[in-house]
């Protein structure tokens, strides 16, 4: 079977008709036509950054730009509080021509249009390709079979994808629904998403995450080279920014050279939030997240909640572990029951480690937190060379592998880092970055960058700007 070539909004839908195929990105693709599902711009609401909203006064979709409690939207607009996006989706109309590529709204449902209208004509369904509805914005793709086949992003942008929880239609959110077989997803970029699963009840719905939902017990592929930008991330059983819940799919080779930069929330009072989340797998102890950066900000809620930047899961005869790592986020938000920078469970012996990871986030002082550890392995046998700034919490119960920010910036701290194929410190390299460092001068990956929340960029070397 050929590859499949995308190039727009229609284009990518239609891949929901040929689930085990592959296929490849040839141009940046927008979805900000499914922002049409947002909710209204409301007063005297506490919008967290990145969430998107309807100005239906006049006929406008932004997003917000930082945490506030709305007033006037005038007021807040001026003040920076939010970014335009696009103007409204219309309405169809039999009185008008249409373009290829052109967005209109019929039967409550967001089209593109493929064939061009070149007469005025009632709506005509062979012309069009169906991208979403106004109720859930993006139906993710694979949502009634397991996407098996493979998508190479091409160093493309997918971008503006905005998807909701609906009861008895979606009930988890992300572009793809589920991963099966040896499904490959690489070198993809997902810019200014926003997902959330607001009104789910039951306590295994809400599985949310950028690329997908979720993955099969079955899956045994991997994802390469993605990245996750500017975006808002709110589950309720998981919220997570690149697979909602990976499950323990025993096959599953995992994450490498990803990155999360969004800010991650939950609307469940026991979920669990993390930057990449994933499950148990049988990989002869070869790292299964490894050389991944997760920049984001995790906003608790309730004192049940769970949080870690990256987390691993791991069985007695099931391997998951992390190596090459950077956690670069912040906890916020009132309260988590837990969190972790960097964390791999149930280690139960070497091949199951956390290696050569770093740890410069930050936990909030308005975060009431029980339990905080900054680099938890189960087995402390089995973590190594791995470490976390100690200003990270005042409460990390392990305090044996902090170091304070001048140890971070030298190279002797980092016995058995890899500093010319993995890492790199900004005083090793030229001279601008010595005046100018990236990451504050502390360990960068030899990767993609990524912005982190508040825009500066994190801790992987420029490539892009986004």
């Amino acid at each position: 079977m050929a590859t499949i070539q995308i190039s727009n909004a229609a284009e990518l839908a239609a891949l929901d008709n040929n689930l085990s195929a592959s296929a490849v990105l040839t141009n940046n693709v927008d979805l900000s036509a499914t922002m049409m599902a947002a909710p209204d711009w409301a007063t005297s609401t506490n919008y967290l950054q990145w969430q998107v909203v309807k100005d239906s006064a006049n006929q406008k979709i932004y997003r917000c730009l930082q945490d506030h409690t709305s007033g006037t939207f005038a007021d807040d607009l001026a003040a920076g509080k939010w970014e335009y996006i696009r103007d409204y989706v219309p309405d169809y109309s039999s009185n008008s021509t249409y373009s290829v590529g052109d967005e209109v709204i019929y039967n409550s449902n967001i089209y593109q249009c493929v064939v061009a209208v070149e007469t005025p004509e009632a709506f005509d369904s062979d012309k069009w390709v169906q991208i979403g509805t106004l109720a859930t914005g993006w139906i993710p793709l694979a949502y009634d079979s397991n996407f098996t086949g493979n998508l190479n992003g091409n160093g493309c942008i997918i971008s503006n994808c905005f998807s909701k929880y609906t009861a008895g239609l979606v009930i988890h959110n992300g572009l793809f629904y589920s991963f099966g077989g040896s499904a490959a997803i690489s070198n993809l970029v997902l810019y200014g998403f926003c997902i959330d699963s607001a009104g789910a009840t039951f306590p295994t719905y809400g599985k949310c995450g950028a690329l997908a939902s979720m993955s099969s017990t079955g899956y045994s592929g991997q994802i390469t080279n993605v990245h996750v930008v500017k975006s808002f991330i709110k589950g309720y059983a998981n919220s997570s920014g690149i697979i909602g819940n990976t499950g323990l799919p025993p096959y599953f080779k995992g994450f490498r050279n990803c990155s999360v930069n969004a800010v991650i929330t939950s609307s469940y009072s026991s979920g669990t939030m993390a930057g990449i989340f994933m499950g148990a797998a049988y990989n002869n102890g070869a790292p299964t997240v490894s050389n991944c950066c997760v920049s984001a900000r995790f906003v608790g809620t309730n004192s049940s909640q769970y949080a870690a930047g990256i987390c691993t899961y791991d069985s007695t005869s099931y391997v998951a572990n992390v190596k090459d790592c950077i956690f670069a986020g912040t906890f916020d938000g009132t309260a988590f029951s837990q969190v972790a920078g960097i964390c791999c469970g149930n280690a139960k012996g070497p091949a199951f480690f956390i290696k050569n990871c770093l740890n410069i986030g930050s936990v909030s002082s308005g975060a009431a937190i029980t339990t905080c550890r900054g680099i938890s392995g189960s087995a402390d046998a089995y973590t190594s060379n791995s470490y976390f700034l100690n200003t990270f919490s005042s409460s990390a119960e392990d305090t044996a592998r902090a170091r304070n920010a001048e140890q971070l910036r030298i190279r002797s701290t980092f016995n058995g880092w890899n500093f010319k194929r993995d890492w790199y410190l900004p005083a090793d390299d030229n001279w601008v970055e010595k005046l100018f460092p990236p990451n504050d001068g502390y360990p960068c990956l030899r990767t993609f960058s990524i912005p982190s929340v508040s825009g500066g960029f994190g801790a992987l070397r420029g490539r892009y700007n986004y």
